[in-house]
């Protein structure tokens, strides 16, 4: 199952708490990083049309969601 891969590459990343730091580290700026900012937020906002709401502030929600994301992904990996 996902649970039992993630709990079994959560123990592998945190037996070593220097190396286990660099891994989220790498993990966190592979993932968060304006080209994958930008290329996920365009590729979202050409899939989602909402008709009230023009493309500029649909951009802007799904940036405020993708910063969330980006906060808490960070919060809960790199604590």
């Amino acid at each position: 199952s996902n649970d039992s891969n993630f709990s079994h590459l959560q123990s592998l990343v945190n037996q070593n708490s220097k190396g286990g730091k660099i891994v989220k580290e790498v993990i966190a700026a592979y993932l968060f990083n304006e080209e994958m900012k930008a290329k996920i937020i365009a590729e979202l906002n050409a899939n989602i049309n909402i008709p009230i709401i023009n493309e500029k502030t649909e951009e802007k929600i799904l940036t405020a969601i993708w910063e969330t994301v980006e906060a808490v992904f960070k919060k809960v990996i790199l604590k």
